[in-house]
């Protein structure tokens, strides 16, 4: 199956310009899917609207709060386009799900966007990299004390997760007792 303009569009190495978008959108009106119904029951409304929905300049609009907002189907391609101009940009900055989530619904809407968007910031590799840390610190390395006779202190370390040995075992511990010398 031959990928449509929107497929092509966010696959392109740059943003696209405006119109390039609005081209790519018109195309998926055209593709049969939850976009088409909902712009062909809006077609069919008086006056082209209904009460959150409206269709000007052959655009469909959803209109909330006073916000006009340019409506994507929740399957289409131009939905990783917004991601990236909304997240990943320059510009952008990579700001996190609610800051990206507001600046997506400034411009646009579609079913589940904010799933969506949740998504997208949570697979962001560079987001991932730089994620501010929500455990504790970890603790001070303390040293131990020097020992005063043998055998005094004992410490073991386990290593565990290994692959499977002939035997069945995954794990190994080592036992090292500080010594003194006297």
């Amino acid at each position: 199956m031959q990928p449509g303009k929107a497929a092509k569009t966010r696959d392109a190495t740059s943003l696209p310009t405006d119109v390039t978008f609005l081209e790519s959108l018109h195309d998926e009106y055209a593709r049969a899917g939850p976009l088409r119904k909902l712009r062909d029951e809006i077609l069919a409304a008086p006056h082209h609207a209904t009460r959150d929905f409206r269709i000007v300049g052959d655009v469909l609009w959803r209109v909330a709060a006073g916000r006009y907002q340019l409506v994507l189907g929740e399957d289409s391609p131009l939905r990783e386009v917004v991601f990236k101009d909304a997240h990943d940009s320059t510009t952008a900055g990579h700001t996190g799900r609610e800051k990206t989530l507001e600046r997506v619904l400034r411009r646009f809407w579609w079913k589940n966007a904010s799933e969506d968007v949740a998504g997208w910031v949570a697979s962001c590799p560079t987001c991932q990299a730089v994620r501010p840390r929500t455990s504790y610190p970890d603790g001070l390395l303390n040293p131990h004390a020097i020992p005063q006779r043998n055998w005094q202190d004992v410490s073991v370390d386990f290593v565990t997760g290994l692959p499977l040995t002939a035997q069945g075992n995954d794990a190994f511990s080592g036992a090292l007792g500080n010594v003194t010398r006297g």
